[in-house]
């Protein structure tokens, strides 16, 4: 933290001149402007939080195509995960061993299984993690779970699925391939003398091909030293060390971040944190004319290629790489609009000077107290994921009282373009995460944003509702914006500390750098 005295701020000018002069100002624009302006905002904001949410329902009601067989889907992702984490950490223990303990890992991945051939996958991870034994019950409850969603689909469209017959009889010849495997695995561990014959080498690459990792995960069942076996567990070890990397990562940050808390505590109650933002005069309006544009250019943007996307691809269709490309690429375009103001007349220095893209003390020394400040609001960060967990498991309680239930985890844009192996959106998404997010989010939510509220409204209220806006901002399910909302904040009070953007451009910067680059580390080595 900075305990020193430090100059003051360059004077700022009445106008759009450069002229200097000292004290508060208001805006430019005027109350009108301010109050079309104000009420735009809530409108626009409003419906593009209702627009998320319903995008977050859609995705989770969404039924999945009990027809689709992928070795990269977000189950498959979740499955090889564990399996190769927890295959490499019990490595050296017995079956008999490790079952008892991995049966809640193997509960959770049959959960997660929310079509036939996903059940069968499930069944394959079971076996793999718990024995043959739990792959052959497995494998039975799946046939009783298939006939079950057929038959409340039969009852209402809205509940379980529909199975066409080319579907259903490939699920049945592939579930009798695996019975046929594990059970004769159970009699070999056994040593009953039954001997039931196993799969030939035909029946073998038939669920290979089908099951792709998966397959190739039962053919080499209780083969420790097979070459194959060992491919197939390659990155296991590194997906433990990075567990690991992320672990140390998460509680030293935490630890540090209690620690800077405690200080910035003490400090405040000593009066020797200068906060240096000097809050305008009441009266202007550009700023907050800034957000309403952003807004309605978003929600363009968003309606416009929903649209589009709609009627040049079926429903239910697969979105081509290079539209997922385009879709993130024009996001970009969005970076122009932090500079209408200077269409309204205000000077650039000016503009750079509200806004905040400013360090009268050095760049680096605005870097520096990014990266503390965002240390020393981890423990607020914490208690936003705290009240989004209670949150979630409130609706969830509620939702199985009614009769609903969470289901399998919902498919993430994000995840769906790290799993995907196009380069080129890629590249756009990291970009878009490290780069246009923290200097675009932070011009237009702390630089125009809270700067408006604070013409009018004290520093708390302020970086609440601008944290709130930002927020809504996010297409998450409305229960887990608290992470979202308490950085918000956290990146606000950084603004009325330093004035300059650029130390909420740096924590901004390193959150979404940091966690976007230790999920696509993850993701690859598990889809490896």
């Amino acid at each position: 933290m900075d305990t020193h005295s430090q100059p003051s701020s360059p004077a700022l000018p009445t106008s759009d001149s450069d002229a200097p002069i000292s004290g508060r100002r208001p805006d430019p624009g005027s109350r009108t402007a301010a109050l079309v302006a104000l009420v735009a905002s809530c409108i626009l904001v409003l419906i593009v939080f209702i627009t998320q949410q319903m995008d977050v329902q859609d995705l989770s009601q969404a039924k999945p195509n009990p027809a689709v067989s992928s070795d990269s889907s977000i189950f498959s992702l979740y499955a090889k995960g564990f399996t190769k984490g927890f295959g490499a950490a019990f490595a050296t223990q017995s079956e008999k061993e490790r079952g008892p303990l991995l049966a809640p890992v193997v509960s959770q991945v049959d959960q997660m299984a929310q079509t036939p051939d996903e059940k069968l996958r499930a069944a394959i991870i079971g076996g793999e993690l718990s024995g043959a034994d739990k792959a052959v019950e497995m494998l039975e409850a799946s046939k009783s779970w298939v006939d079950k969603a057929v038959a409340d689909n039969a009852a209402d469209p809205n509940d379980g699925f529909k199975l066409e017959d080319k579907t259903r009889a490939e699920f049945d010849q592939f579930r009798g391939l695996l019975l046929k495997h594990y059970t004769s695995k159970v009699s070999e561990a056994k040593g009953d003398g039954s001997n039931p014959v196993g799969l030939s080498d035909s029946e073998i690459k038939l669920v290979k091909d089908h099951f792709g990792w998966f397959g190739r995960l039962a053919d080499v069942y209780g083969m420790k030293d097979a070459p194959d076996r060992k491919a197939l567990f390659a990155a296991g070890e590194w997906i433990i060390v990075m567990m690991v990397f992320i672990a140390a990562i998460i509680i030293g940050g935490l630890l540090a971040g209690v620690v800077l808390f405690i200080v910035a505590l003490v400090m405040i109650a000593k009066g020797n944190i200068e906060l240096r933002f000097v809050a305008p005069l009441p009266g202007g309006s550009v700023y907050l004319e800034t957000l309403a544009i952003f807004v309605l250019a978003f929600l363009i943007l968003k309606v416009g290629l929903h649209a589009l996307a709609s009627s040049m691809f079926p429903k239910g269709s697969e979105i081509p790489d290079w539209f997922s490309a385009m879709h993130l690429g024009l996001q970009w375009l969005l970076a122009l609009i932090p500079l209408y103001p200077l269409l309204r007349g205000v000077s650039f220095n000016r503009w750079r000077d509200d806004v905040g893209f400013v360090a009268p003390n050095g760049v680096f020394r605005e870097i520096f107290f990014g990266v503390m400040a965002y240390l020393a609001g981890i423990p607020i960060f914490v208690v936003g994921v705290l009240v989004s967990l209670v949150l979630k498991f409130a609706l969830e309680t509620i939702k199985e009282q009614m009769g609903g239930g969470s289901g399998a985890p919902a498919s993430n844009p994000i995840f769906d373009e790290i799993i995907g192996s196009d380069p080129i959106a890629l590249v756009l998404l990291v970009s878009l995460a490290t780069i246009w997010a923290p200097f675009v989010e932070e011009a237009i939510f702390r630089g125009c944003t809270f700067r408006h509220l604070r013409s009018r409204t004290g520093l708390l209220i302020a970086a609440t509702v601008s944290a709130i806006v930002f927020g809504c901002m996010h297409g998450y399910e409305f229960v887990l914006l608290g992470p979202v909302i308490s950085l918000g904040f956290v990146f606000a009070l950084m603004r009325e500390w330093r004035k300059s953007i650029i130390p909420s451009i740096t924590a901004h910067m390193l959150h979404n750098g940091s966690v976007v680059m230790m999920a696509i580390i993850m993701i690859r080595l598990i889809a490896a």
